[in-house]
């Protein structure tokens, strides 16, 4: 097995970084008072450090051996301004505030050309040009020489055919060919020039012809909007190192790991850094640092100018007040007493003493300034407070907070556009060996796995594994971040040895609790699963079979009481299977789930009350007060069935009535069959009235016993 020195040996190269930022020499700047001018021994604010960031940005650390005072320039990706602009941060030994900063300006190109007094922002021709510039001086070469000052222009209708199509009949109300002259004011008059006979013009005004130049200037340079100059400015004396360090977004570093199984549970594991320099220049000798993280980063718009428009509000102005006429006064003035205290100025002379005190305190800026300079040395990264020296790259990844930071210990060297592997981890780490059994991944075959135990000190970035097993490739596996101690599974290859089944059952639902309140019966039941899986092994070594169940969402596991472990979707079952069985191995899982339910005694059906009754989980209590509502429904519908045979017998009895007057409109009333009618009507009479008082006794029985249902219904409360 190689050594991490020997792989360091290999695969270290050596660089230096640029982060699309070209320095340049630095350019003679005139102080006010001093004639020096910057003096670089080295290359201006070359690269010294790099860290990279697993979300998309790096930090990046410049430095420069200057002398007096004067400028150093680098050149940056436009994008690359609006993220230099918020976290840039310079330090100078030789002041306590920060140089200064200038780059050019990214106002829209369109408002820029506006600003000039001719507008070149629409691609205007030379006509557009001569219009706008009416009143101005100008030189025409139009065969000869004409100078004077332009009064505008003139198109004139010549005269011909009008202008048509070829091979087409004009109408009168077409156009004329029209010329355009020129016209300028001269020492000789006014002269009308043609303008397609004009080859050459030019203002006379040395600052139109200023403007005009730097108009150009502005859109050649916007043409080439990649690279933009920012420019530091220094002010002091002496040789000094200043320092500069920002964020940029950068190709996200990623890692790969090599793990070696080895008998028992000891095996190696090797991680591996892919770092890509996707910049523009190469990376020479820098100081390289990767950290594994998640930093909030986004990206604003600082470099563009906003413009916020504003309201229009008319100047308000007072109306004039006429001067007043004040009356003679009649009573003299009161004498002025000693004790009456006159207001002068002590008060503001003390307001003023005040704030002098408070201005000779120490500021809070100078304050700060104290503060940092007592914090110890040893900071590592450039910051607003101060800046030290930083301390030696460990060879080992250390833990920086939420983050965890592998450093190189050489230095590293990329040419641009290319990456390096570099090694990073080279540890020992604890592995069970097992099977993993998801019907989702593979229904048929559990899949070849380890389950990882990170034994090292920290944090384990995700990424792919290749497994080697027995000096031969395995196969590839991947991880999600480890934290140091935490285990993981892996899976790198098809258990092929090893089958499982599963077959799943449903099982009836079982009334665990039956209770009754103000006529409700609220009833508790419970529905279950069971799912058993089979497990073969007709391999020649023992397995252990790790099965992942499904995690049912409202269901809580019965049987097994225990699992090895549990995800937010899995349960984890751990299993053993001897090889070479004749039958499989069966795991049973049971699961249950309670359901609640709720049900109007009233509206309930004799035959589901009946049901409930039988259930051996009831209660003595509730199985008497639902044998009552039983009996008092029984009594209820008696007294109805009662109530509706009278009902019928009166409907019947009216019926024949009818009919019978009916008949008796067609009859002499002199005749037999008459007078036998009359007298059955009499008779049934008399029954009805008997009839009609049973009835109405019915109807008051069955709402006495209907009133005993309720009232026995609203009261009841047992369980």
């Amino acid at each position: 097995m190689i050594s991490l020195k020997k792989c360091i040996s290999l695969f270290l190269v050596l660089a230096t970084f640029s982060v699309g930022a070209q320095p340049s020499k630095p350019e003679a700047a005139k102080a006010p008072s001093q004639g020096n001018s910057v003096e670089s021994s080295s290359e201006s604010l070359s690269l010294k450090r790099i860290v990279i960031y697993t979300n998309g940005t790096a930090y990046f650390e410049r430095e420069a051996q200057i002398s007096g005072s004067g400028g150093l320039d680098l050149y940056f990706r436009s994008s690359e301004i609006d993220d230099l602009l918020k976290s840039l941060v310079i330090q100078d030994p030789a002041r306590d505030t920060p140089p200064s900063v200038s780059y050019s300006s990214r106002d829209p190109l369109d408002r820029i050309l506006k600003s000039f007094s001719l507008d070149l922002s629409k691609n205007p021709s030379g006509a557009t040009l001569l219009l706008q510039a009416r009143g101005e001086r100008v030189e025409l070469w139009a065969g000869e020489r004409f100078v004077g000052n332009l009064l505008g222009l003139e198109a004139r209708t010549n005269g011909g055919t009008p202008l048509g199509r070829e091979g087409e009949e004009t109408s009168n109300d077409m156009p004329y060919p029209q010329t355009l002259y020129v016209q300028i004011f001269t020492d000789q008059g006014i002269k009308s020039v043609p303008y397609e006979s004009i080859s050459t013009f030019r203002f006379l005004n040395p600052t139109l012809t200023e403007e005009i130049s730097q108009a150009l200037r502005f859109i050649r340079e916007n043409r080439n909007t990649d690279k933009k100059r920012v420019t530091l400015s220094f002010s002091g004396s002496g040789n000094r190192i200043v320092r500069m360090g920002y964020v940029l977004e950068t190709s996200v570093w990623k890692t790969a790991f090599r793990l070696v199984l080895r008998e028992g549970q000891k095996h190696l594991l090797q991680g591996w850094a892919i770092v890509e320099n996707s910049t523009d220049e190469d990376w020479k000798g820098i100081r390289l640092s990767l950290i594994s993280g998640r930093p909030i980063s986004f990206s604003m718009n600082l470099y563009e100018p906003i413009y916020n428009p504003r309201p229009k509000v008319p100047y308000a102005v007072e109306r004039q007040l006429p001067p007043p006429v004040y009356s003679a006064g009649v009573a003299p003035a009161p004498t002025a007493s000693a004790d009456v205290p006159r207001p002068s100025a002590p008060s503001a002379k003390r307001s003023r003493d005040s704030m002098a005190e408070a201005l000779s305190d120490k500021s809070l800026a100078a304050s700060a300034r104290e503060e940092a300079k007592a914090e110890p040395e040893g900071e590592e990264f450039l910051s607003p407070e101060g800046l030290a020296t930083g301390s030696v790259a460990k060879a080992e990844a250390t833990s920086a907070g939420q983050f965890i930071r592998y450093d190189i210990r050489e230095p590293v060297s990329i040419p641009r556009r290319q990456a390096a592997l570099l090694p990073i981890l080279n540890a020992s780490v604890e592995g069970e060996r097992l099977s993993v059994y998801n019907e989702s991944v593979n229904r048929k075959h559990p899949l070849t796995g380890i389950w990882l135990k990170n034994t090292t000190d920290l944090a384990l970035m995700g990424g792919p594994i290749t497994v080697f097993e027995g000096g031969q490739y395995a196969g590839d596996a991947r991880i999600d971040t480890i934290s140091a101690g935490d285990k993981r599974l892996l899976s790198y290859s098809v258990d092929l040895d090893t089958e499982v089944m599963f077959l799943d059952k449903s099982l009836p639902e079982t009334v665990t609790r039956i209770k009754i309140n103000k006529g409700t019966l609220f009833v508790s039941k419970i529905q279950r699963k069971e799912r058993t899986y089979t497990l073969v092994n007709r391999g020649n070594t023992p397995r252990t079979v790790l099965i992942e169940h499904p995690v049912s969402i409202g269901y809580t596991l019965i049987e097994p009481t225990t699992y090895e472990e549990r995800t937010e979707s899995f349960y984890r079952f751990r299993t053993e299977v001897k090889p070479r069985l004749q039958r499989g191995v069966e795991f049973r899982v049971l699961e249950e789930k309670p359901i609640e339910s709720s049900v109007t005694l009233s509206t309930l059906q004799t035959e589901g009350i009946l049901f409930y009754i039988n259930q051996r989980t009831l209660s003595e209590k509730v199985r008497d007060a639902l044998s009552r509502v039983v009996n008092l429904r029984n009594d209820l519908a008696q007294a109805s069935r009662t109530r509706g045979e009278f009902e019928n017998r009166i409907a019947q009895i009216t019926k024949d009535q009818e009919r019978i007057r009916s008949n008796m409109g067609v009859l002499d009333r002199t005749s037999s069959l008459y007078q036998r009618y009359l007298k059955s009507l009499g008779e049934q009479e008399d029954v009805l009235t008997e009839l009609q008082q049973k009835l109405a006794d019915a109807r008051n029985q069955e709402n006495l016993k209907r009133k005993a249902l309720e009232d026995y219904l609203s009261n009841l409360d047992v369980e």
